[in-house]
């Protein structure tokens, strides 16, 4: 996952449907804070990408994260 986060949007979230359940996905911009929060359905992985540079490798649950814009 990795959001884009820009062009005006200050929202965003997405659902799909994998081969193991739903993975979702959505992020918030709170002033010059990203808040992302991800779900990984369980028996599976997700890499995150995050506005930051940092890449996040997680597991099945709820994950949250948060960068500040550059």
């Amino acid at each position: 996952m990795q959001p884009l986060v820009g062009g005006g949007i200050t929202h965003a979230a997405a659902t799909i449907t994998t081969p193991f359940g739903r993975a979702r996905s959505s992020w918030r911009l709170h002033g010059d804070r990203v808040e992302l929060e991800v779900t990984i359905p369980p028996g599976a992985t997700g890499d995150v990408r995050l506005g930051d540079g940092r890449a996040e490798r997680v597991g099945s649950g709820a994950h949250g994260f948060e960068w500040k814009t550059g």
